[in-house]
């Protein structure tokens, strides 16, 4: 399976996602973090409205959750490194 990278919305798609309501700061990103299902995991999700006009199928939720982590935005820990409890 080929891995697409991660690549910021243009102006234009930035523009289109805060007008369907989004944030502007999840629109200049391109994903927002939800939590899912009110479960307190998180989901990292790419904004599809941000990249209208562009080949977005070439931007994952998992290239969107790598650039979370290399930006800084979150620490992502796999669970396989958690700590083990009783």
């Amino acid at each position: 399976m080929e891995e697409y990278k991660y690549m910021p919305p243009t102006p234009d798609g930035t523009a289109f996602a805060i007008e369907d309501g989004w944030g502007e700061e999840e629109a200049k990103r391109g994903y927002a973090i939800f939590d899912y299902d009110g479960t307190g995991l998180l989901e990292i999700s790419r904004i599809d409205d941000a990249y209208i006009g562009t080949k977005r199928e070439w931007v994952t939720d998992w290239a969107c959750a790598k650039e979370a982590v290399r930006a800084g935005v979150y620490k992502i820990i796999p669970t396989r490194k958690l700590p083990k409890t009783i």
